[in-house]
């Protein structure tokens, strides 16, 4: 079956919900069961419990796990409570407001109030986050809430994040491009062959691509192996959106560069050239040779 796109998936989970609710509300026990919990509020009051009761909140919690309603119900028994006869259809569209998939971060899960820091062997170093799902729901319905839910949340900046700073750096680093993976091994292979001091040109032959793959390439891997330039001032914000397929064949410097460090700044700025004291070679290939090499 195909997978359903995330906002059909959605609509479609809160018609489950309201399905749901109008079944329940024809239903004589679960009618009863409402009316009694409606009963033990002050109808003038309904937020408190009538004279002579008391708290009924274990009562609420055994009739919602009674029924499997996952629902919020403490409106619908306040209304109740004002007006046995109320209208329970009207309260459909409230049923379906809880969302089937939801992402929660590591202190919104160990630490809900705020009020302290998790216990440090609880976190995963901002590397995760946790997914709850509502399994009433039909698979093939939840896994695009969740694809939908995970890419709304990779994007999210602001005051959510503001106690989660080790998540809030990952987030900054993750790549909306999906990896090519097809592309290691030439990558790595020109990249190694730049290290061993040949020029693009001489690498070109020897892979038979284009000059302009192959520095694309290069650029590629010692990005991927010197990481990303976190710090985005004014001079180095185009980075974000830097594409070095495009570059290397469209750059007047780059495309007469035969090494690196012929290459223009913002060419090297993206492959992690951050490092004022690091060349063209990464590192001297004589510092590869084994201790008993002379």
């Amino acid at each position: 079956m195909p997978r359903k796109h995330a906002a059909r998936a959605a609509d479609d989970g809160r018609r489950v919900k309201n399905a749901r609710w109008r079944y329940l509300i024809r239903n004589p026990e679960f009618l009863r069961g409402l009316r009694i919990l409606a009963e033990e509020r002050d109808p003038q009051w309904p937020t408190l419990p009538a004279a002579g009761m008391g708290s009924n909140h274990q009562a609420i919690s055994t009739f919602r796990e009674e029924w499997e309603v996952s629902y919020e119900l403490e409106e619908v028994i306040q209304a109740v409570a004002r007006d046995p006869d109320t209208n329970l259809e009207n309260f459909t569209d409230l049923m379906s407001s809880d969302p089937a998939v939801t992402i929660e971060t590591e202190r919104e899960i160990f630490s809900p109030d705020g009020e302290a820091d998790p216990s440090p062997a609880s976190l995963v170093t901002g590397r995760a986050v946790y997914i709850r799902v509502d399994v009433t729901h039909p698979v093939d319905m939840l896994l695009p809430l969740i694809e939908g839910e995970l890419r709304s949340f990779v994007k999210v900046q602001g005051d959510r994040l503001a106690g989660e700073p080790e998540l809030r750096r990952t987030l900054a680093k993750v790549s909306g491009r999906r990896p090519r993976l097809d592309q290691v091994d030439p990558q790595l292979r020109v990249y190694d062959l730049a290290a061993e001091g040949q020029t693009f040109r001489a690498i070109a032959t020897e892979v038979s691509r284009p000059l302009s793959t192959v520095k694309s390439a290069f650029l590629t891997a010692r990005r991927n192996i010197f990481g990303k330039v976190e710090s985005f001032k004014k001079k180095t914000l185009p980075l974000a959106a830097f594409d070095p397929n495009r570059h290397a064949g469209s750059c007047s410097v780059c495309s007469k560069a035969e090494v690196f460090e012929d290459m223009c700044p913002k060419a090297r700025l993206y492959a992690g050239q951050d490092e004022a004291s690091r060349r063209e070679l990464p590192i001297d290939p004589t510092e590869l040779r084994r201790p008993d090499e002379s």
